[in-house]
Order: C-alpha cells, then structure tokens, then sequence
C-alpha cells in the first residue's frame, strides 16, 4: 500500500477578513483599491501626466503605465481575464486581472498597477 498525502487548501487560504466579512481576496483588494482610488480622486492627483505619443509608445511596446486610458491598456496587455467594478459616489473603480496581476482603473484611466511590467 503506498499512501499519498495531498496538500489541502483550508478556507483561510481562499477567503480574506474584511469588516468582519470573509471575502476572496481579489474582493478585498477590489474593496481596498476603491478605497485608494477614491482618497485619490478627492485629492484631485492629476493620473494622466504624460503625453498622448508616450501612452502609443508604451502600448506598443506591451508596456502598461499609470495615467493610460483603457483603449490604451488594452493595446498594451490585450483584454482582461476577468473584470469586476465598483461603483461608488462620484467614480467608478475597475479591477481586471490577467493571470495573477491586477490593474486598477479610476473612471477609464489606469490608477494601480502590478510591481513588474509596469510604468508609472
């Protein structure tokens, strides 16, 4: 007899803690980013800082920047996986994922990106 032990996944592992609520965990970083962004609106933070022909050269190259539209990421990394949106009082927030990676959207321009392949 040969036994093979398997690694299980435990609920903590799947779920986060968020006010007292268990969630997924891109839910939570869907909940927490909204919350960013919208410090950052309120803020008034200029996101799209660069010029027109620099966003081209960037999605040309695969690059996603900060401050891009969504046309723009789109011709940079192609279309999302998956894409979950919050609306809040005043914007709107977009998570989409590709793979393991999630961009953040503020009102159709790129707010949050993942550390590698991006540029702010």
């Amino acid at each position: 007899w040969m036994v093979h032990s398997f690694p299980t996944r435990r609920s903590s592992d799947l779920l986060a803690g968020a006010g007292g609520q268990w969630r997924l965990p891109e839910e939570a970083a869907l909940k927490a980013a909204a919350a960013h962004l919208g410090r950052l609106k309120q803020s008034r933070e200029i996101l799209r800082a660069r010029t027109e022909e620099a966003y081209q050269v960037d999605a040309k190259r695969g690059l996603l920047s900060v401050g891009m539209t969504r046309q723009e990421a789109v011709a940079a990394w192609g279309f999302p996986d998956d894409v979950h949106r919050i609306q809040q009082e005043g914007y709107t927030v977009d998570q989409w994922r590709y793979g393991a990676r999630f961009v953040y959207l503020l009102d159709d321009t790129v707010a949050l990106l993942p550390a590698e392949k991006a540029r702010s």
